[in-house]
């Protein structure tokens, strides 16, 4: 396949996932308590059981998504701190995707961003991104090096 046809192919697949999740979205917003009350009806006698299990479930997700945002929060307000106090000039910017990386779903995405596999410890030493790669390859002398 060519390139145009692989790029149309992906706007064409975002537009429809974006139009499904949009939709989606607006439907459970607007009749998301009849759709529980449907699903708990068909429980029978165990309808208030499973009604407070969602209950819980809800809370421990708006828990759990309150606790995300406030973390990255803090994370852009102490590198915003950090990079004031070190004279970095557009501070605030640098800073805000500080909290970007404890909001996807790869825990170790966060080490990557300051350079390490994992935290150290005793068995784990830090390891930053050029270690792993490897030792830096000086050109050949016959070969010309690339400005």
């Amino acid at each position: 396949m060519g390139p145009l046809k692989d790029v149309t192919i992906q706007a064409a697949s975002f537009i429809g996932q974006l139009v499904t999740v949009l939709a989606l979205g607006f439907l459970l917003l607007l009749h998301g308590r009849q759709y529980v009350n449907l699903g708990l009806s068909l429980a029978g006698d165990r309808e208030e059981r499973y009604r407070q299990i969602v209950i819980e479930i809800n809370k421990a997700v708006a828990d759990y998504v309150l606790g995300n945002i406030v973390i990255s929060v803090l994370a852009t307000i102490a590198t915003w701190i950090v990079l004031t106090i070190l004279g970095v000039p557009y501070a605030l910017s640098l800073g805000s995707p500080a909290g970007y990386p404890y909001r996807r779903g790869d825990p170790d995405r966060a080490a990557r961003v300051v350079g390490q596999s994992h935290a150290p410890g005793p068995d784990r030493p830090v390891v930053t991104h050029a270690a792993r790669r490897g030792p830096v390859q000086a050109p050949a002398a016959d070969t010309p090096s690339a400005v």
